[in-house]
């Protein structure tokens, strides 16, 4: 990441080429050889299933730190929320929300199936993305209710 104050740039998992964060988000549509893996994807993919989010997330408090992703409309929040954890969180299995238009979407551990039903507005995380998420879209997540690491995450397109 770049000194500059306000600047990060990422790399581009698929020609490893490196870009600023508003420069990442055009160049995801030309990238050749992103284009080709999707294409190969697609075409695996259940027809009557397909369709992809884009999704940029970043630190809620600290937007300098980012990544944009794509991820199939059949995944679940859930889905999202390993993720989310593989890549970027996961330190000690802590419980962790999506909030999307009011309500919450919590991940449900075994030991604790209390937790879900005591308000309207909490739900499991076991809905899939396209009965939850729209383009253009924001909504945030939280991971760690001790010590919050809160992103906020924008849904770009879907195709």
């Amino acid at each position: 990441m770049s000194t500059r104050k306000g600047y990060s740039s990422g790399k581009c998992q698929f020609c490893r080429q490196s870009f600023a964060k508003k420069e990442m988000e055009a160049h995801l549509d030309l990238c050749k050889k992103r284009k080709s893996v999707l294409k190969g994807q697609i075409k695996k993919a259940d027809p009557q299933k397909a369709g992809v989010f884009r999704i940029l997330a970043e630190g809620y408090y600290k937007p300098d730190y980012w990544l944009y992703f794509d991820i199939r409309a059949d995944a679940t929040l859930f889905d999202l929320d390993r993720f989310l954890r593989d890549i970027w969180l996961e330190c000690c299995g802590h419980l962790s929300a999506f909030m999307v238009r009011k309500k919450t979407y919590l991940y449900q551990l075994i030991e604790e199936p209390h937790m879900f039903g005591q308000r309207p507005e909490e739900h499991s995380m076991d809905f899939e993305l396209k009965d939850v998420l729209q383009p253009n879209l924001k909504f945030m997540h939280d991971y760690d209710f001790g010590t919050t690491t809160r992103l906020g995450l924008k849904v770009l397109i879907i195709f």
